[in-house]
Parts: structure tokens; C-alpha cells; sequence
């Protein structure tokens, strides 16, 4: 290293220290005085700042006037992540302004389990508690559906998962998941229902008949077998009711692959 790199570098350490210092100097005995709030909110909003404020307040609520240095940031950031309707949170202090910048989970579906139970399934795969607000159009999932609301559940366990007796739940959040991220499907598909047997039959926004979708609890590539699916009722949306119309079929059956029967209705 030069001479010159040297001084350069001894500078930049220099300062650095003396910022440091600096700031140590300005927060000693500095207390906390406020806390501001910055949320986002990924789909429509299920919560008010004022209740996530409430819940901050009750999970530390002597933080305002309490020194700086007397309190675990990190501590706290994990107890404010455990408000259900937040997927993350970050806590920032700057010299006694707090700024606590939350992220609200994406809830993608609305779940009626067989216990007459209501809660959302969310993007990241986790149960959220049913809100006092409406969470504007989501598609519905009900029928045979045990699993019922816990905090802090997600439906995947990746050690676990074949083991686990919610797979269908897995199974229906891969399912909501590709529909919520394909334009023309999030369209079309308003409900899934699972069956006694475990079989998903989805509900279409237009035309009266039932999609049935089969059973994908043994399936090991869940991800492959969805699209597939999709892609061969796409074939017939796109084609085969162009010719025929939205009402003339009660049933389409997807649980054979390409080969699609439909069962027409009686007029």
C-alpha cells in the first residue's frame, strides 16, 4: 500500500471514529421521545395504524421517556413481528425518533374451514386472522377443510411435510398462489371447494359449471401438475367454449390430462 493510500485510509478511519464518537456523545442519556409509523400495505388494508400503535404500546409500554441505551432494539423488532397481520418489521432510531416501518402480509384467499372458522391465507403461505375490515375480492376456500386458525402457522413445513395432515391446505395455497399470479386466471376463478375426497372443484366467475381439479395429495411435483392442469383448461376455455358457450356443460373434469370429458347439462 502507498503512502498516499495510507493517509487516506488513516483519515477515513479517523473520521469514522470520530463519528462515532460523536453520536455516542449526543445519544448518552438521550431518551426515547416519539415513534412514527410507515406501513405498506400489499393488499387491501386489514388493519388501521391505530390498532398495530395499540399493539406496539402494549408490547413495550414504557418505551417513550426510557434511555436509549436501556433498550434491545432487536428484542423489540421480534415482538412487534408478531402482530398476525404483518409479515415484517424494522425499527429505526434516530436519536430518540423511533421509526417503525411495517410490511402487511398479502392475503390471498378466505378460508371457511369445517368448523364453520374464518381466517385469510396469505402470498408467504401463512394463516391470518379474520379482520373487522373487508378484505375486498379473494377467492374462497371451503368444504373438508380441518386445519384451524394458529398464529405463526404457515402451510408449508419443509421437514415435516409429508407428514403433515394439513397437506391439503399446502396443496390449495400452491393452487391460490398460481391463480393470483396469472392475469387470466385470477379472472376466472372465484372458489375452490375440497370434497370428501379431498378433490378440488373450483367455482369459475362465469358460466355455471364445476371445474373438477382431482386430488393432489400424492403428487409429488404439486407445481408442475397445477400448471399442467391449467394449461389444459386454458386449451378448452380459449377453444372449445368459444364454440359451444359458457352454459352448455355442468362439469368439466381435468383428472385425466389432456383427454377433458364434460358433462352437458340437461336444458
Amino acid at each position: 500500500m502507498g503512502k498516499k493510500n495510507v493517509i487516506i485510509y488513516s483519515v477515513f478511519v479517523f473520521v469514522f471514529i470520530a463519528c462515532f464518537v460523536f453520536y455516542s456523545i449526543l445519544s448518552k442519556n438521550k431518551k426515547y421521545s416519539k415513534i412514527t409509523y410507515s406501513i405498506e400495505y400489499q393488499s387491501d388494508t386489514l388493519f388501521a395504524e391505530k390498532e398495530f400503535s395499540d399493539f406496539v404500546s402494549n408490547t413495550h409500554p414504557s418505551i417513550i421517556g426510557k434511555p436509549i441505551d436501556s433498550v434491545n432494539l432487536s428484542i423489540f423488532e421480534k415482538k412487534i413481528e408478531t402482530y398476525p397481520y404483518i409479515s415484517n418489521a424494522d425499527v429505526i432510531n434516530n436519536r430518540g425518533n423511533l421509526l417503525i416501518k411495517a410490511t402487511q402480509e398479502k392475503v390471498i384467499a378466505k378460508i371457511f374451514n369445517n368448523k364453520d372458522e374464518q381466517f385469510y391465507l396469505a402470498e408467504s403461505g401463512k394463516l391470518v386472522p379474520k379482520s373487522k375490515r373487508t378484505a375486498g375480492r379473494l377467492i374462497i376456500v371451503n368444504g373438508n377443510i380441518d386445519k384451524r386458525y394458529s398464529e405463526n402457522y404457515f402451510v408449508y413445513q419443509k421437514n415435516t411435510l409429508s407428514k403433515n395432515k394439513f397437506k391439503t391446505l399446502y396443496i390449495v395455497w400452491k393452487m391460490v398462489c398460481f391463480i393470483e399470479n396469472d392475469p387470466f386466471w385470477k379472472a376466472q376463478i372465484s372458489q375452490i371447494y375440497v370434497n370428501d375426497k379431498l378433490e378440488m372443484e373450483l367455482i369459475p366467475t362465469i358460466g355455471e359449471h364445476t371445474i373438477l381439479f382431482g386430488n393432489l395429495v400424492s403428487v409429488d411435483n404439486i407445481d408442475k401438475a397445477i400448471k399442467q392442469q391449467f394449461d389444459n383448461l386454458k386449451i378448452l376455455y380459449t377453444n372449445g367454449f368459444k364454440i359451444t358457450g359458457w352454459d352448455k356443460h355442468k362439469s368439466v373434469n381435468l383428472k385425466f390430462g389432456v383427454e377433458i370429458p364434460c358433462e352437458r347439462r340437461n336444458n
